[in-house]
């Protein structure tokens, strides 16, 4: 019964308050006014603090408004100049959204602790209405902040990429992302050095491989070099006059014993034939007395 009965109230309320934005509107035409009211997008709507308490924040087309919990917060996009996500890292959970008014005098608003998820929504409605947005890690001290933007601005460098004295600089409010370009910047200088040092590696390796193989090439030479020499050594022994001395040596000393050989007898005195022997063979028999 108490559902029924909020249902019940809610949907009163919001036949006076249409009654009420059509009684506007009459009143504004007769007066040659156009008047038009802004309905939030409650499919878009997220949880934030704009002020000490955690609410819900609903965008419309021209706004960013509270209109349930005090104090009320409406944010009219149409003096907002710029919008800087703080605290956007892999390992937060949550980050806080700043609006840059046109004024500068003005201090920027702030909205915190909006959950990580509705990150992405809430840049898309940004750009569909034309605000640009950047993204950071750390939280600025806005008013040094300010202070340093309005010095660029009157000294009308604000918008260029070039100080007055010609060093480089992030052109606009793209100077409130420098860090991640210098956190993007000192990545690359660390995978340039990984690059360099693993190319120093590689050229060590090899050039390790190529002493190893020209050592081991010496060493073939050096094997070759010695067995070379033990042979010179051995032939620088003798001279070739000595070696044919000993050649012919040896060749007479072959022929004397082949001749020995010869000049033995033969064993067994008798001829295979059967018939007379030599004189020298047989000895003579001698007379009787």
């Amino acid at each position: 019964e108490s559902e029924q009965r909020e249902r019940e109230m809610r949907k009163a309320l919001n036949n006076k308050f249409r009654e009420f934005t059509n009684k506007v509107k009459t009143v504004a035409s007769r007066h040659g006014f156009s008047f038009e009211f802004d309905i939030p997008y409650r499919e878009l709507a997220f949880n934030g603090t704009p002020n000490r308490e955690m609410v819900t924040l609903q965008p419309s087309v021209r706004c960013l408004v509270n209109l349930t919990d005090m104090p009320f917060f409406v944010m009219d996009m149409s003096e907002v100049e710029h919008c800087h996500f703080e605290r956007c890292t892999m390992a937060s959970k949550n980050f806080d959204v700043v609006f840059v008014l046109k004024n500068l005098d003005i201090k920027p608003r702030m909205v915190a602790a909006i959950d990580m998820k509705d990150l992405d929504a809430i840049q898309d409605w940004l750009t569909d209405i034309g605000i640009t947005c950047t993204v950071g890690t750390v939280n600025f001290n806005w008013n040094q902040m300010m202070g340093l933007v309005k010095e660029q601005m009157e000294e009308g460098v604000f918008w260029k990429d070039e100080e007055p004295d010609g060093s480089s600089k992030p052109e606009g409010w793209y100077m409130l992302d420098a860090g991640g370009s210098d956190s993007e910047e000192e990545d690359d200088e660390e995978s340039d050095e990984y690059g360099e040092d693993d190319a120093n590696e590689d050229e060590s390796d090899g050039e390790s491989s190529e002493d190893s193989e020209d050592e081991s090439d010496f060493e073939e030479e050096d094997d070759e070099s010695e067995y070379d020499e033990e042979e010179e050594e051995e032939a620088d022994g003798q001279s070739w006059e000595e070696l044919e001395k000993e050649a012919q040596a040896s060749d007479r000393a072959r022929q004397h014993w082949e001749e020995q050989e010869d000049d033995r007898p033969a064993k067994g005195g008798k001829s295979k034939g059967g018939g007379r022997g030599n004189a020298s063979s047989r000895p003579s028999k001698k007379p009787r007395r």
